[in-house]
């Protein structure tokens, strides 16, 4: 069964009948993990290196999916675009985004943070023809479906059901290239791309340094 979003009494909930999933950024586990992250304990962290003093640290996540990533670079201060080529995706985080615009402890969070209906190819074009620049872009391509995806979260199972040929995956190598090379024209600092860790390839491009996860990794690109 296709993936469906659906009204609730809690926000917009993604269906495909048997999984169900709302986005939150205020549950008290999310809210306890984003206290509680340092760039000592969170690998995204020690792959942006987001300056602590630094108000207008700008970074382009061009693969928000759900937006949990850039929700915690938002939280270290960023200040995050999210990109989302997916009409349902981008649906359930910006009513989730809306639903924290009356949380006041919140809000300075939330201020940090918009996403934006649209394929990131076509942004990074805009953006290039425009000079806008970003301090950082962030790239997260789906990763290979394994053989038994019940295992996977079922957020995860559901983001995998709404792949199509426009999303970025690293079932297409030049894909991720294209993205790359559009992307070293709009970042001023640096390039992080999430990978699985088994992978031995995930662009022809040559990164600077890795970060390693347990079950990820995070390439880094500097300009």
């Amino acid at each position: 069964m296709s993936v469906k979003i659906i009204n609730s009494n809690k926000g917009l909930m993604l269906s495909d009948g048997k999984l169900k999933h709302i986005v939150d950024f205020s549950t008290n586990s999310f809210l306890y993990r984003c206290n509680k992250i340092t760039q000592k304990t969170e690998k995204l962290l020690q792959a942006f290196k987001i300056p602590p003093s630094n108000n207008h640290y700008s970074i382009l996540d061009i693969t928000a999916g759900f937006a949990t990533d850039g929700f915690l670079l938002a939280c270290q201060g960023a200040e995050v675009t999210l990109l989302e080529n997916n009409l349902i995706v981008y649906q359930a985080v910006n009513d989730a985004i809306q639903r924290l615009q009356t949380t006041q402890n919140l809000q300075t969070i939330i201020n940090r943070l918009k996403i934006i209906y649209i394929d990131s190819r076509d942004f990074l074009e805009k953006c290039i023809a425009n000079k806008r620049q970003y301090n950082a872009i962030y790239i997260d391509p789906m990763f290979p479906v394994k053989g038994k995806t019940s295992k996977a979260k079922k957020e995860l199972q559901l983001l995998q059901k709404l792949i199509t040929n426009n999303t970025l995956s690293y079932d297409n190598i030049s894909q991720i290239n294209d993205i790359i090379k559009l992307a070293k024209q709009v970042v001023m600092e640096k390039i992080v791309i999430k990978a699985p860790k088994q992978l031995n390839k995930i662009s022809d491009f040559q990164e600077n340094y890795c970060i390693y996860g347990k079950t990820c990794c995070f390439y880094v690109y500097l300009k």
